[in-house]
């Protein structure tokens, strides 16, 4: 899930042996998916599958805040209108666990 990969060159990527699955808010400011997530999409020798989430900026992969620290977090607890963090966690763990399924069943 939002993968830092600004660090790696499309060679160095390529070289990744093992599968990959890559699950990303295209919208995420902290880590600019085209620079990221989209990179290691896209130069990874084993993509295994990838889902990006339209309009879901970074922190949509942090648990749902409590009230009160949504008052004094905002920025890392408020969602745009149409993103729905509990939604998107819990399709990120069923796409986890079919990831690992079918990459450990490999073995």
């Amino acid at each position: 899930m939002a993968p830092l990969a600004v660090f790696f060159s499309p060679e160095t990527l390529n070289q990744v042996q093992h599968p990959v699955y890559v699950h990303a808010a295209l919208a995420d400011r902290t880590l600019l998916p085209d620079w990221n997530a989209l990179a290691v999409r896209d130069g990874v020798a084993r993509l295994s599958g990838w889902r990006g989430i339209e309009g879901a900026d970074h922190y949509v992969y942090l648990a749902p805040c409590p009230p009160a620290m949504a008052q004094v977090a905002s920025a890392i607890c408020t969602d745009p209108p149409g993103i729905d963090r509990a939604a998107i966690q819990a399709q990120a763990a069923t796409d986890a666990i079919a990831f690992f399924g079918d990459t450990l069943a490999e073995r």
